[in-house]
């Protein structure tokens, strides 16, 4: 896994410490470097993907953050993305990111990561995702929350984006959120010449807990108007985003799911134990077969386990959750993980 190169300057030293602890214990995917006076700061010539400054570090111009005795290419802050950190009294600073340094955690990590993902998705052009699909051949009820456990366990060796594509989902239920923006909205920006070269997949992805998801369709319809071409665009640039692996929920849709499947590295079919699970497995192993997709299938049998959920799915269970009820039997489980290390 590739770590984030990450530099926060702040004097007020007790609050450095807090946040990079904090950063730290969440997370294995920052490598952090950190300054609590101007001086050190100004002698580093090392280069960051992330930059979490005060304003005491930003300057009156924080587009020249160096003095003029440095280098030329010290100077420049090259692909990183500054973000200017706020304290109660602080004024943003006009054209640049900002994170209040005294807000709920979660909402602080939620921004931090999306300002993160935007100035990612503009440097992973030679990128190649590993796409992982989830499918359910009898529409087991457990799909989308074994999906939910399974890319919590992919996050913890890498950047991991769930896509929801199923027609009637109940993600947006799950995790007690309204998306700004829902796969539609992401279509949409593909489809359209004058925003895709600008366009960032950062503006499309929801959070929960630190997990990276696209909000499925609020209307079917808008699933059964999209064209295999389009499935097919959507497929390439998600192979070209700046995750690791991205875990997509596949629910019915056609013959133009294909080109999503297309697209595809391994297939996960989950399903129970019974004779009807039985039978819709091997016809759905069959058409696989015959459409000569070349994707790896990997099976899992899972419980109904009434007893666990009872007539509601809890997210905190879900995420929280002992991984080996849900995983135990996925073939090449190890394979998978270590691919996004």
């Amino acid at each position: 896994m590739k770590k984030t190169k990450m530099l926060i300057c702040d004097m007020d030293v007790s609050y450095l410490r807090a946040l990079v602890g904090y950063l730290m214990g969440d997370s294995d995917e920052y490598d952090i470097t950190c300054f609590s006076d101007t001086d050190g700061y100004i002698s580093s010539s090392n280069t960051f993907d992330v930059r979490l400054l005060t304003k005491d570090f930003i300057g009156n111009n924080h587009d020249d953050l160096l003095d003029d005795e440095i280098e030329p290419q010290d100077k420049s802050k090259g692909n990183s993305v500054d973000i200017q950190l706020l304290g109660a009294n602080d004024v943003p600073e006009i054209g640049m990111n900002h994170l209040y340094k005294f807000q709920d955690m979660k909402t602080f990590m939620e921004k931090l990561e999306r300002f993160t993902l935007k100035n990612a998705t503009k440097n992973c052009s030679g990128n190649n995702s590993k796409l992982i699909g989830v499918y359910s051949p009898s529409h087991h009820r457990l799909k989308l929350p074994f999906s939910l456990v399974y890319s919590n366990i992919c996050k913890n060796n890498g950047k991991v984006l769930l896509v929801d594509l199923e027609a009637n989902s109940y993600l947006n239920k799950i995790v007690g959120k309204d998306p700004v923006h829902n796969l539609t909205d992401y279509m949409y920006a593909l489809s359209t010449d004058t925003v895709e070269d600008e366009m960032s997949i950062g503006d499309y992805v929801n959070f929960y807990d630190g997990l990276a998801y696209m909000a499925p369709v609020s209307d079917p319809a808008e699933l059964w108007e999209i064209e295999e071409e389009q499935w097919s665009q959507l497929a390439a640039k998600l192979k070209q985003s700046p995750f690791d692996v991205v875990v997509i929920v596949i629910g019915e849709m056609g013959n133009e799911i294909n080109g999503i499947m297309k697209g595809l590295s391994e297939i996960i079919l989950v399903e129970g134990n019974d004779e009807y699970s039985e039978e819709c497995l091997k016809k759905y192993k069959d058409y696989l077969e015959r459409k000569k997709l070349n994707i790896s299938v990997q099976e899992v049998r899972l419980e109904d386990r009434d007893k666990d959920f009872g007539r509601k799915f809890n997210i905190v269970e879900l995420m929280q959750d002992n991984p080996d009820k849900w995983i135990n039997n996925v073939k090449r489980y190890d394979r998978v993980v270590s691919a996004v290390g």
